[in-house]
């Protein structure tokens, strides 16, 4: 199958479930603009949904920063979650939020970014597997920053709260060895990436054992109130997370791209090359292709609930 021509006539769903290991949880954060600050935290406040979910003041989506006591805009934060609990799945009431923002005349511009926090402990303190991820983030960052674009252009503050990180990390990746423990890499990256406004920020991560606020937190994606976009950056993450921590991993094969620089920039056919390495179903591949040419951003027509991918 050739996969980047089947894309162009692929419909994809919103899915019930991903499938995701019992061990993986994340939250979420929607930051959105014009809507006021006050009635989206009365409107989302009465939704029959977790009590966790809550909406905060977050300055950066406020073109005006609550001039005359008036706030517009603000970031509503997700409990903690998992990919399936019983009948009220995460998924359901993240479409509950984006469908009550959205009629409230909310949107996610130019100022807002899409946050996902995925629990430590999916690293199992496991020095080899964050370095594995480090890596393959290394080669192919300019292809992961496209794919959480969802078709639109980097907001324009991009540069000042999520900056890449290879000018830092293909400087200081061989200085993390075998020997290198897992908590001595997660303090030398929160050193590294001190003030946490890159596209992965590290300085949430704690302990190798689940707790609150114990995360890796991505902060590459534009915002969005669209609950399948949402739901294809976390199948991403997690999915290439899961291909560091494999048997699978190519260590050989993503060195040698390092030791010769040769990161790959953002057209389709690396694209396609990094959705072989973490995915192992042509539907997972046709989804992250989807978003990442931008076909998401031309007509929505994932909105309703699917089955699980398999």
């Amino acid at each position: 199958m050739n996969l980047l021509k089947e894309v162009k006539f692929f419909t994809p769903h919103y899915l019930e479930s991903l499938h995701l290991d019992n061990n993986v949880t994340f939250g979420l954060e929607i930051e959105f603009e014009k809507l006021l600050l006050d009635i989206a935290v009365d409107e989302i406040f009465k939704l029959p949904i977790d009590e966790g979910w809550r909406v905060v003041f977050e300055q950066t989506v406020d073109p005006f920063q609550g001039h005359a006591g008036v706030i517009h805009g603000g970031e509503c934060n997700s409990p903690i979650c998992m990919d399936e609990i019983d009948e009220v799945t995460s998924w359901k009431e993240l479409k509950i939020v984006c469908d009550k923002l959205k009629e409230l005349g909310a949107y996610c511009g130019d100022l807002s970014g899409g946050h996902i926090n995925i629990g430590s402990q999916i690293f199992m303190g496991n020095a080899k597997y964050l370095t594995n991820l480090l890596k393959i983030w290394l080669v192919y960052e300019d292809i992961i920053y496209k794919m959480g674009y969802a078709g639109r252009n980097a907001r324009s503050i991009i540069g000042d709260n999520a900056k890449k990180l290879k000018l830092i990390l293909k400087d200081m990746i061989w200085e993390i060895d075998d020997t290198c423990d897992y908590y001595s890499l997660v303090t030398k990256l929160a050193r590294a990436f001190s003030n946490g406004a890159y596209g992965i920020n590290f300085n949430k991560m704690k302990y190798d054992t689940f707790l609150f606020d114990n995360t890796i937190e991505f902060r590459y994606p534009n915002g969005t109130l669209e609950p399948f976009i949402w739901q294809n950056n976390v199948n991403f993450i997690v999915k290439l997370i899961n291909y560091a921590k494999s048997n699978n991993f190519d260590n050989d094969f993503i060195n040698y791209k390092i030791i010769n620089e040769d990161f790959m920039n953002s057209c389709d056919d690396n694209a396609l090359e990094l959705a072989n390495l973490i995915f192992n179903n042509d539907r997972e591949k046709l989804y992250f292709l989807y978003q990442y040419l931008g076909y998401c951003n031309k007509e929505n027509k994932f909105e309703r609930m699917r089955k699980p991918m398999n």
